[in-house]
């Protein structure tokens, strides 16, 4: 974790931003004060999902839905993220962000405590490629 901000403000500007959907939906998470994914993690897990070119992806914890729409950016088109949220509006939003950014055909929301679908999941032999652990 970087202490100095004018260090974490610069490393931050060398990073291109997403595209102006992807942006517009960072700045009203900010904003709002909803905790989403910071520059440098995020630019982790674009290198990362670059590397192992993930098809299923399964994120515990959406919020508004920024990171999956990070993930959906960042990976081919025949991949499908499936993401879990417990909190209704934060459901409510990603949802609409989701929609927003144009991939309701690439990720699934789910409104659910994680630790039942992942009992769900468990039961039915369901595989992913990546699992992205966004929450508490």
């Amino acid at each position: 974790m970087l202490q100095n901000d004018r260090l974490k403000d610069y490393i931050d500007s060398l990073i291109p931003d997403n595209g102006i959907v992807i942006e517009e939906i960072r700045k009203k998470a900010a904003a709002d004060d909803m905790p989403i994914i910071r520059r440098d993690s995020e630019q982790l897990l674009k290198s990362v999902l670059k590397m192992k070119n993930p098809r299923k992806i399964l994120e515990i914890g959406t919020c508004v839905g920024y990171s999956a729409i990070v993930m959906a950016a960042y990976t081919e088109a025949d991949t499908h993220i499936t993401t879990i949220e417990i909190g209704e509006k934060d459901y409510e939003m990603a949802l609409d962000n989701v929609k927003k950014a144009g991939y309701e055909d690439k990720i699934s929301c789910i409104l659910a405590d994680a630790t039942d679908v992942l009992k769900n999941y468990a039961e039915c032999d369901e595989r992913f490629d990546f699992i992205f652990m966004d929450a508490a």
